[in-house]
């Protein structure tokens, strides 16, 4: 869990003060829950929720946070967000924004600070079903280990 700055226009800002940083976790803040909380859209109906709708600049904002705090602790490569919010790809352009906006200059990689950023933060080309396929090369290299 990553703890990220709390928006001051998020209407859930003190969402689940029982979990870990106070609920503050960019986990925490950009879930289903909380976008069913923040909505009012029971969870079954989240992808009535219109693109338009500013829930997900509360969530691009949240998860941009996440990605600011692994480009200044990693440096990586690249970042692959999936999962099943990150099935609404209007989130991604959200999300590169606000990295730039969140960095303000500080990392000077032209990939970030660029157009470069679109093949720098990524949807999964395996879509929601990188869970399994990673479990399934962690179970190979474990056997090819042993034999």
């Amino acid at each position: 869990h990553v703890s990220v700055p709390i928006l001051p226009n998020d209407p859930k800002k003190d969402y689940n003060p029982s979990l870990p940083f106070g609920g503050k976790g960019a986990e925490t803040m950009a879930n289903s829950l909380s976008i069913a909380s923040r909505t009012g859209v029971p969870l079954r109906e989240l992808h009535t929720i219109s693109d338009n709708d500013p829930v997900w600049d509360h969530v691009s904002y949240y998860l941009a946070s996440l990605c600011s705090n692994m480009i200044l602790l990693v440096s990586p490569e690249r970042i692959v967000l999936s999962g099943g919010v990150m099935q609404r790809h209007i989130l991604f352009p959200k999300i590169r924004k606000h990295v730039k906006e969140l960095l303000n200059g500080y990392v000077s990689d032209p990939k970030i600070l660029t157009d470069q950023i679109d093949n720098y933060i990524v949807p999964s080309k395996y879509e929601n079903n990188i869970g399994l396929i990673g479990a399934l090369v962690l179970a190979q290299e474990a056997y090819n280990k042993k034999n």
